[in-house]
């Protein structure tokens, strides 16, 4: 489900990425309402140790890999962040349809080819609404979870 990444709600963090994040009922970008402070994702990963009495002993090690996390930060300029999470908020209190997210990233890599990557199956959620302090920006920051990144 991708967009175009020069596409309204489209965003980027310096002249080597930018992202932009669709809305999988709408298909429509989803505009955050301010300025994109920085978006940064890793993958969730949870180390499993088994011991067996075999292997002379030794502990054998895999990594489970169980999709991706992530923050964005935007500085406040409308009410369309506060907006969606309301939205979000309204839809779990009445037995809504979670809604999923695609979060597309573009990256113009050094060498001067660009490569593009999509997170899937993610979910946002507001985690700080932001502080208002005198002559700097209210940042709010938002988490979300995806289920897996893959090449476009």
């Amino acid at each position: 489900m991708s967009a175009p990444l020069n596409s309204v709600g489209g965003f980027n963090t310096g002249p080597q990425r930018s992202w932009v994040i669709v809305d999988n009922t709408t298909g429509l970008p989803v505009d955050f309402g301010g300025d994109v402070m920085d978006l940064q994702a890793s993958p969730n990963l949870k180390h499993i140790e088994i011991n067996p009495i075999s292997n002379q002993g030794y502990p054998k090690y895999k990594t489970q890999r169980t999709g991706w996390k992530g923050t964005l930060t935007v500085a406040r300029n409308n009410a369309n962040a506060d907006l969606f999470e309301s939205v979000q908020e309204a839809l779990f209190h009445a037995g809504g349809t979670q809604r999923y997210f695609t979060i597309v990233e573009k990256t113009n890599n050094d060498d001067g080819t660009s490569d593009e990557f999509e997170y899937s199956g993610a979910e946002f959620f507001m985690d700080d609404s932001g502080a208002a302090r005198m002559e700097n920006p209210i940042e709010m920051k938002f988490g979300f979870n995806a289920q897996a990144k893959q090449p476009v």
